[in-house]
């Protein structure tokens, strides 16, 4: 009954802590429809900034009427964005959103529909820090005064809002020199040498740089492989030792010991999370659901310890669920940090991500594997010591051996591979550190 009502808190926690983590992600990817009229992220309340921002907002004006004029979201020196959003205003009235949206980097930016106009407003994809964000606009309707308007996120609470620049009606002067002998005075291109380096940028997004986020995911790779060959040991321990009686408690003490050394794991991943340069919510938020299960682990291990046959069964199939449930967090973790972490040009040929993939299936396997040694072991629990005896007299001496190879042979290989798994995502996460 205890296990049950433990089982039952557990699920409701985890529901809870997932719904936090949807709101603490909040616009992650640039989906700012409620925004349109404000352009203010809905961050719990935060504040713009009332310093100078550390961005700008610049053009590269067309050539000849009705050529897209290209907007440059840029950062001065160092300083990252992680989001944004841009829209085109007419200065005469600044409700009023005007002309169209075309996008250059599509796996970094997304056309929004602001005002019942589509590719009226443009944002973010993905909360990578950014240095350089590159659009084309083009104008619908008659030549006008119009103010291109930007909200940057630099992290999840300090945000910068009116970031603008205006862009004066296209005068026909700017149009009448083809040939550069007839202009010596570069008076009709001065905002022609804004950048125009831009073009041969090959990405507008750049790797983290915080050396103790990086840390923080590689003590998680170890916390994933740690958590699952423990269960490992555990029921090969049970489906292979034939005193099960002595094997027991040592058994417990192991799970008890396995986790406590999980959770110091992630206490000191939520450390590094924290203290580093750029704070992120999502990580602190899935380490924290990670120590709450891991928690509930320790007690269902404790309580089965004291239980009856019938609930040492209820608490080992809850002991399983918290193992799964916290498998997935760990792999959320991983995958987010891989994402953030890669400085790989182009994610879709990035061979850290296929590695975090090819892991995540691996990962998959050995849950799969722990269930098949968890369901032999649940059997040889509801057996008396006569049935169990009368069992392996059923099983000759070359059926137990192989067996037994079988199962060592299957653990060692999933626990290797998840070891060079872990240590592949750590060699590729940190060496754009030097870079």
């Amino acid at each position: 009954m205890w296990c049950t009502n433990i089982y039952f808190k557990m699920w409701i926690w985890i529901l809870i802590s997932l719904n936090i983590i949807s709101k603490l992600h909040a616009y992650s990817d640039g989906s700012l429809i409620e925004a349109c009229d404000s352009m203010l992220p809905n961050h719990n309340g935060a504040a713009p900034q009332t310093t100078e921002p550390p961005f700008m907002v610049e053009y590269v004006p067309g050539s000849y009427p009705g050529e897209p004029v290209t907007v440059l979201l840029k950062s001065e020196e160092s300083t990252y964005f992680r989001g944004f959003m841009l829209e085109a205003r007419e200065v005469a009235d600044e409700k009023r959103l005007t002309g169209k949206f075309v996008l250059l980097d599509p796996e970094q930016t997304r056309l929004l529909t602001c005002g019942g106009l589509e590719g009226s407003a443009v944002s973010h994809t993905l909360n990578l820090d950014k240095t350089l964000i590159r659009v084309n606009w083009t104008a619908t309707e008659a030549e006008q005064d119009i103010t291109f308007r930007a909200t940057f996120l630099h992290t999840f609470g300090i945000f910068w809002e009116n970031v603008n620049i205006i862009l004066p009606q296209r005068t026909t002067t700017t149009t009448t020199t083809p040939e550069p002998t007839t202009t010596p005075v570069p008076i009709t291109t001065p905002e022609l040498t804004t950048t125009p380096e831009p073009t041969t940028t090959p990405s507008t997004t750049k790797c983290s740089t915080n050396i103790e986020e990086r840390a923080g995911i590689a003590l998680m790779c170890f916390d994933s492989v740690l958590v699952a060959e423990m269960k490992v040991i555990s029921n090969i321990g049970k489906v292979l030792l034939a005193s099960e009686a002595v094997f027991h408690h040592i058994n417990k003490v192991c799970k008890v010991a396995g986790n406590v050394l999980c959770v110091a794991l992630e206490i000191s991943s939520l450390i590094l999370f924290s203290i580093g340069d750029s704070f992120k919510v999502i990580f602190f938020a899935l380490v924290c659901v990670m120590i709450v299960i891991n928690f509930t682990g320790i007690v269902v291990v404790s309580l089965g310890i004291r239980s009856g046959p019938e609930g040492k069964k209820i608490c080992e199939y809850a002991a399983n669920v918290c193992f799964v449930i916290h498998n997935i967090f760990t792999i959320a973790v991983i995958f987010v940090g891989v994402m953030e972490n890669d400085c790989g040009n182009n994610m879709r040929d990035s061979w850290l991500l296929k590695v975090m993939i090819a892991f995540t299936v691996w990962d998959f396997l050995n849950v799969i594997w722990i269930v098949i040694l968890s369901s032999e072991k649940r059997g040889h629990l509801g057996m008396s010591e006569r049935n169990k005896q009368q069992v392996r007299v059923c099983f000759s001496h070359c059926q137990r051996r192989l067996r037994d190879a079988v199962v060592n042979s299957v653990s060692v290989i999933l626990f290797a591979g998840a070891i060079s798994f872990s240590i592949a995502i750590i060699v590729g996460i940190f060496p754009c550190q030097k870079q």
